[in-house]
């Protein structure tokens, strides 16, 4: 599995459980956008392979270092993970809960992942076709991409995985809601995402 099929675990996790959490036996609408969401992927997928990161991308991040001042009110407390990098297919970055914690509502987890994208950006009738929610953003768009966000509430928490495309590269932030942190929810993921894209 390479890393683009790892970098879409979050947002699969967030779709199966939403579909889960909603779906029933007389639901045919949810399946059919469950079918839509496995073509679309694939063509994605398919649009990925063997695709690398742009110079500049990889000059700008030499590691996860240079990712987190922008991630840092988000990320306090927790630990980077050892398989944290840059390679030629993506910047990789993960923090999560340390190993000493033991409550769980402290468990939470913050990754970011930069990746190239085909050369296309999913426009709004395709985002919504797989069931996510449109983010507006006048600079994004200006720009010649899209936002796009997925939400799963838990109780007290909430999972975000939200994704800023542009043609040649692409941003994904999973975050989300935790009781007394700061929530990295879509509009903030977006406000990181166009940081570390300098827009």
């Amino acid at each position: 599995m390479n890393r683009h099929h790892l970098a879409a675990l979050p947002a699969a996790l967030a779709c199966a459980l939403l579909l889960g959490a909603c779906a029933s036996d007389e639901d045919a609408p949810a399946a059919a956008a469950s079918d839509s969401s496995s073509e679309v992927s694939d063509d994605l997928d398919a649009a990925y392979a063997g695709a690398e990161l742009g110079a500049d991308i990889r000059s700008q991040f030499s590691s996860c270092d240079d990712v987190e001042p922008a991630v840092a009110p988000y990320i306090d407390g927790l630990v980077a993970n050892a398989s944290n990098g840059v390679d030629e297919y993506s910047v990789h970055c993960l923090w999560e809960t340390a190993d000493t914690v033991t409550s769980l509502s402290e468990i939470r987890s913050v990754q970011v992942m930069i990746e190239p994208n085909s050369g296309e950006v999913l426009d709004a009738a395709t985002i919504e076709a797989v069931g996510l929610e449109v983010v507006p953003d006048s600079t994004i768009e200006a720009a010649g991409g899209s936002a796009h966000t997925m939400s799963q509430e838990i109780a007290v928490a909430a999972a975000t995985v939200t994704s800023v495309e542009l043609p040649e590269v692409k941003v994904t932030i999973s975050g989300g809601r935790w009781d007394n942190y700061p929530s990295l929810d879509a509009d903030a993921s977006v406000a990181v995402a166009k940081q570390l894209l300098g827009l």
